[in-house]
């Protein structure tokens, strides 16, 4: 019975491996042995000393713990442990034994000594188990005369004078050498068939010796000259050549086949355990070599074999190895889906019997027939079944992810959309096997405080990198909401709401004005006569601002929906806008990243047009591609333009009678409804195969939508830094004309209000002077239009603005009744929309004589808005408050200039984010250290801009920046 106490040891911490510790040159410190770990070739396999494991003991009740570390200046190349408990730590120590007892005797004042292997659990299976984790290769030691070898390395190669041993081998000794009898260690390795060995001494290198072999590289050293270098290596060693035989794979080449002993060697390592032992394998060896044709089919190994015995792949496998090891090559010139035929032949050069081969093959010799059943039966099989998950789809996947799409499109004569959605279907579900039911998901709604938490790590910038880059307000906006809405009308109410929360502490007093101020924000649209009382000046301006903005967009709405109720068969509405970039398939990017300067930019024109006599109006969408990527916003509202549609009746014969710059509204809806098309067709093309590389490309993915022509554009001007001048106050007018004939005639005309207000004129004098020279005709680079493939129309607009077809059962019915319309006993609301949709018609057809103002007056007349006469304290606006041309906010321009010092401060701030990302700042941020700089007398804080203003301002700089960059960069070349 061992009088060897037990501990009950708990692993608390497994640690890690390091590769340059556990396997460099003093890895032997890092391994440690066990007595009851003896392999049968009397090798000693180790296990690791990981780094950072820990391990837990109770002494006398208490817990102690034992920590592996190597980070220390004493114990760099070797492990370290340190022993805590009770609130006290011992010192870095060599051993563990060490490191527990003092630890020990100084908190109970014993002299107890204890074993610090026991301590760490080295008697523990089931951690020793444990610390084996992750190990790919464990090192081991042997005796060689009266040298430890340590082999922390195995490599393998064909030489036989090396012993079969090739780079990757590593092994180290330690010796006293010298008169002083020094403690040296030898480090020996094979690299890339050069013997290399390094000789340290207290753990610095003392020299490097190389050469072609180990008997001569040991001479160079000069030292241990009773033993040869292969033995010093350790590669000759029959411990360490039974560990190299295990590894290394036998072969034999077909003139060895008569040697029994090296294909018995072959059969143990390949066959033996997968087959029969009773087979006369070596005779059919011996009898393939000795006949004259050299080339075999694979089956024939079955006339070895009982007459209905059963192959296993795990067999065949095996016997393919043994072929290939035995110098045999397989020459199937084809896939085993093509058929089952298998050659193999052990010439030395198999190239004339492979032609042969694939000669026969070619021919149609090895072809089973039963391939064109195949297809047939699957695709009978298909068109026998119903379209879906469980059917055609279930079907298809079987097969769907073995073969390529141009082989399915050509055999099932399916489309691609069907091969995608039967391959997704297998990769979800597996080949034909049943659709899986989707889990039943549950959403639990976070409370105020985890959202509040959540929002404050997302913005500490200790855990996210924010970019301050991404700075337009176009792809800062929610989709939908344009800049005016979001910033005087959203951004604002949110500010109230949150000056509400923070000033009234009752609950229920906060909810009630949270929400009159949401019910004011829903309704400022059309109650104008509502009270508004806000004390705060700035907030006051801003909402102000957001319904005279609401005002303008009704009213210029309202002009589209006139002008349509106007239109004939003698003129056109162009509506002009243009979309998002498209991106190519490799480099699709966000919406944030918009401006990245890579892709295309499409131009949209919906034509509107209408027929005599006819009740619908007919709309062409023309839509322009070009590698233009400038920003596109300003392209229809600037000085340029309004000149150039000047001279269309000169130059295209085209009288332009008006245009009109809309906001947000119908017209738009119609425009993004048509981008939406768009966009969902190029998701479609990229689905099926489709890739988006170049603008052709484009025309390919979008020239299937309704009535749409597609061409490319490309401008033929160059950059002029001689621009013409701005014409005054441009961006505050909404409607231009270009009289042809009268006494204005060469004139332009605008003014802020459409068929409301003087006309503000400028003479052909005035307008030579904005463009400040010739103004020339523009001729751009145009390819062919496609030709559309189906219509788009639409009903002429009803001048109340209903749409049937959004209107609820209820509403529909009403309608009808208020018109006097018996629809019977139908409850169908589809065909409730059509009868109203006739009735609309016919009203709209009656009243075709009211035109322009009063068809425009009349589109407004007829919604239900709540007149009454107010007075100037209900609404204490003047007249024209709507106008662009009075409005504070959103006029270009506008802003206070950025001092130069303070542009200086800027820059510093900027440039910091480019040397380290995890410093850039935001526009907020550098607003925050601008004010902090104020506080402290540097800088007047009425010199600070708005952080709009700093928004704009990085944006600038940062392509100023890139410019620079670039410009230095080909004054280098």
């Amino acid at each position: 019975m061992s009088r060897r106490k037990e501990f009950q040891v708990s692993l608390v911490s497994l640690g890690f491996l390091n590769a340059d510790l556990h396997f460099g040159s003093f890895s032997q410190n890092w391994w440690e042995s066990r007595q009851d770990n003896i392999t049968d070739n009397g090798t000693s396999s180790l296990y690791p000393i990981r780094i950072n494991m820990k391990t837990l003991v109770f002494l006398q009740n208490t817990p102690f713990i034992i920590t592996v570390v190597q980070d220390h200046d004493r114990f760099l190349q070797r492990p370290g442990y340190i022993c805590e408990a009770k609130d006290k730590k011992s010192e870095i120590l060599d051993n563990p034994s060490a490191a527990i007892t003092t630890l020990y005797q100084q908190i109970f004042q014993s002299k107890t000594r204890f074993s610090g292997p026991l301590i760490m659990g080295h008697d523990n299976i089931e951690i020793s188990k444990q610390l084996l984790t992750g190990v790919t290769f464990r090192p081991f030691y042997f005796l060689n005369g009266k040298l430890w070898l340590f082999i922390f390395g195995i490599g393998i190669s064909d030489e036989e004078q090396f012993h079969y041993t090739g780079t990757g081998f590593k092994s180290s000794f330690i010796s006293t050498t010298g008169a002083e009898k020094k403690r040296t260690l030898f480090v020996q390795e094979i690299n890339k068939k050069k013997f290399i060995i390094k000789i340290y001494q207290n753990f610095e290198l003392i020299s490097t010796h190389i050469d072609n072999s180990p008997d001569s590289v040991w001479q160079k050293v000069g030292m241990l000259q009773g033993y040869k270098g292969t033995d010093l290596f350790g590669i000759s060693h029959p411990k360490f050549q039974s560990v190299i035989q295990k590894l290394r794979t036998p072969k034999c080449q077909p003139e060895e086949w008569h040697i029994m002993d090296k294909m018995e060697i072959l059969w143990n390592y390949h066959l033996r355990k997968f087959t029969l032992a009773s087979i006369q394998w070596h005779e059919f060896f011996l009898e393939w070599h000795s006949e004259q044709k050299t080339i075999i089919e694979f089956t024939t190994i079955k006339k070895l074999y009982p007459q209905n015995y059963t192959f296993k792949d795990r067999e065949m496998r095996a016997w393919r190895a043994m072929l290939s090891h035995a110098g045999c090559t397989d020459i199937t010139p084809y896939t085993k889906d093509i058929s089952s035929y298998e050659f193999w032949t052990p010439s030395n050069d198999p190239t004339c019997d492979s032609k042969n081969i694939l000669f026969l093959y070619e021919s149609g010799f090895f072809l089973n027939n039963n391939i064109d059943i195949f297809w047939n039966s699957f695709y009978q099989a298909l068109n026998a079944n119903k379209k879906g998950y469980d059917g055609k789809r279930r079907i298809l996947s079987i097969i769907a992810e073995k073969f390529s799409y141009n082989i399915l499109m050509e055999k099932l004569k399916i489309a691609q959309n069907t091969i995608y959605e039967a391959r997704k279907y297998a990769r979800i579900n597996g080949p034909g096997c049943m659709a899986m039911e989707k889990p039943i998901r549950k959403i639990k709604r976070i409370t105020p405080e985890q959202e509040h938490q959540f929002n404050n790590f997302f913005q500490d910038k200790a855990h996210v990198i924010m970019s301050s880059y991404k700075t337009d307000a176009k792809t800062e906006d929610l989709g939908g909401l344009c800049a005016t809405c979001s910033t005087y009308g959203y951004e604002t109410f949110e500010d109230i709401i949150n000056l509400i929360k923070e000033k009234i502490s009752n609950i229920e007093l906060q909810n009630t004005f949270s929400q009159r101020c949401n019910f004011l924000k829903r309704y400022l649209k059309k109650e104008y006569e509502e009270h508004l009382i806000v004390t705060d000046q700035e907030y006051q301006n801003r909402i102000l601002y957001y319904l005279a903005h609401q005002t303008r967009k009704v009213y210029l709405n309202a002009q589209f929906n006139a002008a349509l109720l106007a239109l004939d068969e003698n003129g056109a509405i162009l509506v002009v806008d243009y979309k998002m970039k498209i991106l190519s398939k490799t480099a699709r990017e966000t919406k944030q990243e918009f401006f990245g300067k890579k892709g295309w930019a499409l131009y949209t024109i919906l034509v509107y047009t209408k027929s005599n006599g006819d009740s619908e109006i007919n709309i062409q969408a023309i839509d322009h591609w070009s590698t233009d990527m400038h920003d596109n916003g300003p392209h229809y509202h600037n000085s340029e333009l309004m000149i150039i549609l000047s001279k269309w009746f000169e130059w295209y014969g085209i009288q332009v009678k008006k245009w009109i710059f809309l906001e947000a509204g119908e017209a738009k809806m119609t425009v993004d409804l048509h981008h939406a098309q768009i966009s969902l067709s190029i998701k479609r093309y990229i689905r099926i195969g489709g890739e988006i590389q170049e603008g052709n490309d484009i025309t390919s993915a979008i020239k299937d939508i309704a009535d749409i022509l597609v061409a490319n554009i490309e401008s033929n001007c160059c950059k002029d830094n001689n621009k013409g001048k701005t014409i005054p106050g441009i961006s505050n007018w909404s409607e231009w004309s270009w009289p042809s004939d009268g006494e204005h005639s060469g004139y332009i005309k605008a003014r802020a209000v459409p068929n409301i207000g003087n006309w503000i004129l400028f003479s052909p004098t005035q307008i030579q002077n904005f463009a400040k020279g010739e103004i020339n005709q523009p001729l751009p680079q145009l390819s062919e239009l496609t030709k559309p493939k189906s219509s788009w129309k639409i009903p002429i607009p009803h001048a109340s603005g209903i749409c049937s077809k959004r209107l609820p059962l209820q509403e529909l019915t009403n309608e009808l009744q208020n018109r006097g319309i018996d629809y019977g006993n139908q409850n169908k609301r589809q065909k409730l929309v059509e009868i109203l949709d006739n009735e609309l018609i016919k009203e709209t057809l009656k009243n075709k004589e009211n035109k322009g103002l009063r068809l425009m007056n009349l589109s407004m007349s007829n919604k239900a808005y709540n007149i009454r006469p107010l007075n100037n304290d209900e609404f204490p606006l003047s007249s024209g408050w709507a106008s662009k041309e009075v409005q504070k906010y959103g006029k270009k321009g506008g802003g206070k200039r950025i001092k130069k010092r303070i542009s200086a401060i800027l820059e510093q701030y900027f440039l910091i984010g480019n040397v380290d990302k995890s410093n850039r700042m935001t526009a907020q941020d550098m607003w925050d250290l601008l004010m902090s700089k104020a506080q402290v007398g540097e800088i007047e804080s009425s010199e600070i801009p708005k952080v709009t203003t700093i928004q704009g301002w990085i944006t600038r700089y940062a392509a100023q920046l890139r410019e620079k960059s670039a410009q230095t960069v080909l004054n280098e070349i």
